[in-house]
């Protein structure tokens, strides 16, 4: 028993290696018939090899992209044989095998913050009985997220995730696969649009529902941001029933923030800004032929007085230095300002640099004929800054109000701006 325990614990020290990710591939020449189940030694010696010389596998033909698709497809499929054949011979192992017993300070902190599968592998420590039943899961998700690749069709991790909920060793790989079931699909629907698929996007908001409440923290909170970006893109989304199902969501979440922040959990803080801007992002989602409130302080410390813009038509742009399609917008608007400002349209930029020589540097060397608040000076004075309001965390946004102050466009840019503008001032 001592020469074994010593053997892994050898072996282990010489292996550098990460943890294994669905979109890794091994090198072409491994394949689910080389897969040793005769004698543990045999299988882990495989194993290791395997984690070590992981590479991605080269497609077998490149000339167009049919032929592209098809040799994917044929490695996802090769790849989902290889990592179910992994996870049997480990689930086999586990319950045939005597191995050492584990006792570790460092297990329980690395069980807090590592997903079980191939973790004692890359913290050079030898595996127990747990950690090989653990890792057989881990390959079966792998096997599992490579045939939803092939067949496009990702409802089966999701059926995986609910088979594994309730064991408690598995709840961080719970969570890891519902975060891939997520993004997968959120993926899909941004790409072929959602007006056709409606029912599945509804039905993964109410999934997010349940699921986010009980597992609350900042990588499974990013999800929410991905499903209000897809929602933002669509007329459908300012439906009653999907505002009211991402209201209950957002408020779920603040709620949670809230409430670990009155705890003092690590990293609650940053949690409740997200939170807020969440928020911001489904007002502004349902914020057609609304008012559009304005507040701020200008680039010389100045407040902001929105009374200056009554019976205006007024342009909100929030952009930043380094947001490419915003600065290349401004020629467009100084173009339509220059038309219309007599006429009474007004541009109010909102600047979100968080550092005061980014956007002090772009202001001196390329000056914009209107007023410019600046989230930063915001922040140094303790109010609400109109970014967070809005819930404005990608760029470019930008909103067109009326002269009664009401939004009239969500995204005023290009030629949907300059439709508008022809309208209201005909």
């Amino acid at each position: 028993m001592l020469q074994k325990t010593l053997f892994f614990f050898c072996l282990m020290v010489l292996l550098q290696v990460q943890s294994v990710q669905g979109e890794t591939l091994p090198p072409a020449d491994w394949n689910a018939a080389e897969v040793p189940s005769d004698a543990w030694e045999n299988f882990f010696n495989y194993y290791s090899r395997f984690l070590t010389q992981r590479l991605h596998r080269p497609l077998r033909e490149r000339h167009n992209e049919e032929r592209k698709a098809v040799e994917e497809r044929r490695n996802h499929q090769e790849l989902a044989v290889l990592f179910e054949k992994l996870s049997e011979s480990c689930q086999k192992f586990a319950a045939s095998e005597n191995f050492p017993p584990f006792a570790d300070p460092k297990r329980e902190r690395l069980e807090r913050d590592k997903i079980p599968g191939t973790w004692c592998f890359y913290k050079n420590v030898p595996p127990n009985q747990a950690d090989i039943r653990q890792e057989a899961y881990y390959l079966r998700y792998l096997s599992l997220l490579h045939t939803a690749e092939a067949d496009k069709n990702f409802t089966p991790l999701n059926d995986y995730a609910g088979q594994i909920a309730a064991s408690p060793p598995f709840v961080l790989l719970y969570q890891e696969i519902k975060r891939t079931w997520y993004r997968k699909n959120l993926d899909r629907l941004s790409k072929g649009g959602i007006e056709a698929d409606w029912n599945v996007f509804a039905d993964l908001v109410r999934d997010y529902q349940t699921f986010l409440p009980a597992h609350f923290n900042k990588r499974n909170l990013e999800t929410l941001e991905r499903i209000l970006q897809t929602a933002e893109k669509y007329e459908k989304s300012r439906s009653s029933e999907m505002v009211t199902l991402l209201t209950h969501l957002t408020a779920a979440a603040s709620q949670s923030a809230n409430k670990q922040a009155a705890a003092s959990v690590k990293g609650a803080a940053e949690l409740v800004d997200l939170t807020a801007v969440y928020e911001g992002t489904l007002r502004r989602l349902e914020l057609s032929g609304k008012p559009v409130p304005i507040w701020g302080i200008d680039q010389t410390g100045a407040v902001f007085d929105e009374k200056t813009l009554e019976n205006k038509v007024v342009l909100l742009d929030f952009w930043a230095t380094w947001c490419s399609p915003c600065i290349a917008e401004f020629p467009h608007l100084k173009t339509l300002y220059a038309k219309y400002h007599d006429r009474g349209f007004e541009i109010i930029g909102y600047n979100v640099d968080s550092e005061e020589p980014q956007w002090t540097a772009f202001l001196q060397k390329r000056p914009l004929p209107w007023t410019v608040l600046v989230k930063q000076k915001s922040v140094e004075k303790g109010e609400l800054p109109l970014s967070t309001y809005y819930g404005v965390k990608t760029l470019p946004v930008v909103i067109l109000r009326d002269r009664q102050g009401n939004a009239v466009l969500l995204d005023a840019r290009g030629r949907k701006l300059d439709e508008a503008l022809e309208r209201m001032f005909e």
